[in-house]
């Protein structure tokens, strides 16, 4: 990437580390704990001036702005998988469809809150779904 294009708390995907002095990508201690837990990524925490480069963290890195040192050619932006999308969103009306009644008001309030991957048909059902409720 460019260092321009560098947004701070993207999702990122590091390749090789050529920051002087502080090894390479096998010597990243984030990134291999980052690679232990099964997350493809890290995140952009910040921009260090005094070193000039980024800092790679993990999420609960963001705040502290806490992390391992990248250039921006070192990373590459982390694509999200859509097939997982649709796969949790799969598991959530399977779940729905087989719930208690509280639980179907808990999941349709977690369908409401994101209806940006849900299709049309999905949409319909969830307000027709939503009208069923407040009727009973």
């Amino acid at each position: 990437m460019k260092k321009k294009d560098v947004i701070i708390s993207q999702k990122v995907v590091p390749f090789q580390k050529t920051v002087k002095g502080w090894g390479g990508l096998e010597h990243s201690y984030i990134w291999q704990d980052a690679s232990m837990s099964d997350k493809p990524y890290l995140y952009v925490t910040r921009y260090n001036s005094n070193e000039n480069c980024f800092v790679l963290g993990h999420e609960e890195d963001m705040i502290d702005g806490d992390g391992d040192y990248f250039n921006p050619e070192d990373f590459e932006l982390y694509e999200e998988d859509e097939n997982s999308t649709q796969e949790d969103k799969q598991e959530l009306f399977e779940k729905f469809l087989n719930a208690s009644f509280e639980l179907k008001a808990e999941l349709m309030n977690k369908l409401f809150q994101d209806q940006t991957y849900l299709t049309d048909k999905e949409q319909e059902f969830t307000l027709a779904l939503s009208k069923w409720h407040q009727n009973i």
